[in-house]
């Protein structure tokens, strides 16, 4: 059985994106959403980028966003990926260029969301999607909601077969160390993703949490 994978996001400085690299991220993102608490520019984002070691992926994260402005930030910042949060549909996505991750929300119409990809990616409407990340539904929010997510019923639909034939799964909404064990084996998902579960205060991540998450899903 292969690792889980872990993304560290909403990282707002160098010394945070080392720090979560040699914690054993895989990936960290950056949040260039306007109405973001955690919001970086252009050159902070850039030098966050810089931070990283090889083979660590720098991915940004938007909130419905032109394709024009993901464009000019991921090229600006010399981003990995492009993390989609609102209602970008699968024509938007493409539009974008380059790498994308499109963030799902888990609620009542999931099933129906799942498909619509699906038959984007398929058709060749959308080919540049690598992955899709489960987010929390919380009414009125986009982006991180820092809710637990339902990692049973997220479980019921893996079982059921509703990510067949999808890019890879990754799996955020209210991850901590405590319970990232629980919720991963549960889901068995390609990647976890996780920002206020490892903060110390808001923006500011904390290196004994990175550490502690990381190891909770080493230990899988």
């Amino acid at each position: 059985m292969s690792r889980i994978r872990i993304k560290f996001c909403g990282v707002t400085n160098p010394g945070d994106a080392r720090a979560a690299a040699a914690a054993g991220a895989d990936a960290v993102g950056m949040i260039v959403h306007a109405r973001s608490k955690r919001l970086i520019d252009l050159p902070t984002a850039a030098a966050v980028t810089a931070a990283l070691p090889p083979y660590v992926a720098s991915v940004g994260v938007f909130v419905d966003a032109s394709p024009e402005q993901v464009r000019q930030i991921v090229s600006g910042a010399h981003l990995t990926a492009a993390q989609l949060h609102g209602d970008e549909t699968p024509e938007i996505a493409a539009a974008c260029g380059g790498k994308v991750i499109k963030a799902i929300r888990v609620d009542e119409k999931v099933l129906e969301t799942l498909a619509l990809w699906r038959d984007a990616i398929h058709s060749g409407v959308c080919k540049n999607v690598i992955g899709l990340l489960l987010e929390s539904a919380v009414a009125g929010q986009s982006g991180g909601t820092g809710v637990a997510n339902d990692f049973d019923g997220i479980a019921k639909l893996k079982a059921y077969g509703a990510f067949h034939d999808l890019p890879p799964i990754l799996l955020s909404g209210g991850l901590t160390p405590e319970n990232a064990t629980h919720a991963a084996n549960l889901v068995r998902p390609y990647a976890v993703d996780v920002s206020s579960g490892i903060e110390e205060s808001l923006g500011k991540k904390s290196v004994e949490k990175m550490n502690r998450f990381a190891a909770a899903i080493a230990s899988l």
